[in-house]
C-alpha cells in the first residue's frame, strides 16, 4: 500500500461491485469489494460460499484526489461516502478495518473457535486478532457479530462465519 495513498469508498449497485471494480482499475485505481466466506457445515456438495461483506460497498486507494466528476459517472455508482464533508477518504476505525482487511487478501476466511466457559475464543484465522470486539454469538448457526465502531460510516458491525475446533 502506498504509504500517501488514500483510502475512499463508493455505495453502488448492490451486485454490480464487480463491474464498478473493473471501471476503476481501468482509470488506475486499486479496488476492493471485501467478501467473508459462508461456510456450509452441514453440505458436502457446497461446503462454502463466498458473499460481500459490504454488500454494495467498493474501496479504492488513490495517491492523488480522485477525479470525482469521472468516477461518480461511472454506471453503478450512486455516491460517494463521506463524514458529513466534502468527499473525504477513510478515516479512523473505518480505515483501521479497511486496511485489515486488504492485510487478508479482502477476504474474511472462516476462523476456528473453541469454547472458554460461555465464551468463544478464536485460535486461529482472521477474527483471532478480533476476539475482543465480538458481540454478540449464534453458535448453533456458528456465526459471530463483530463490532466496528459506533461512529463508522460503512457499518457498526459484520457477522463473520466460524467453526469449533
Amino acid at each position: 500500500m502506498d504509504a500517501h495513498a488514500r483510502t475512499y469508498s463508493l455505495f453502488c449497485h448492490q451486485e454490480r461491485e464487480e463491474s464498478v471494480m473493473e471501471d476503476l482499475r481501468s482509470l488506475g485505481y486499486a479496488p476492493m469489494a471485501p467478501q467473508v466466506r459462508k461456510v456450509f457445515a452441514k453440505e458436502l456438495e457446497r461446503p462454502s460460499i463466498l458473499r460481500r461483506l459490504f454488500p454494495g460497498y467498493v474501496f479504492f486507494e488513490a495517491g492523488q484526489t480522485p477525479n470525482w466528476k469521472t468516477i461518480r459517472s461511472l454506471p453503478n455508482v450512486f455516491r460517494v461516502l463521506s463524514y458529513g464533508d466534502e468527499e473525504s477518504p477513510l478515516r479512523g476505525d473505518d480505515l483501521k478495518f479497511v486496511q485489515w482487511l486488504k492485510r487478508h487478501g479482502g477476504i474474511l476466511e472462516s476462523s476456528l473457535a473453541v469454547r472458554e466457559g460461555t465464551k468463544l475464543k478464536f485460535v486461529s484465522g482472521p477474527l483471532k486478532e478480533l476476539n475482543d470486539r465480538i458481540v454478540a454469538v449464534n453458535a448453533k448457526r456458528r456465526v459471530v457479530a463483530v463490532a466496528l465502531s459506533n461512529d463508522s460510516a460503512i457499518g457498526q458491525k459484520i457477522w463473520c462465519w466460524f467453526d469449533f475446533k
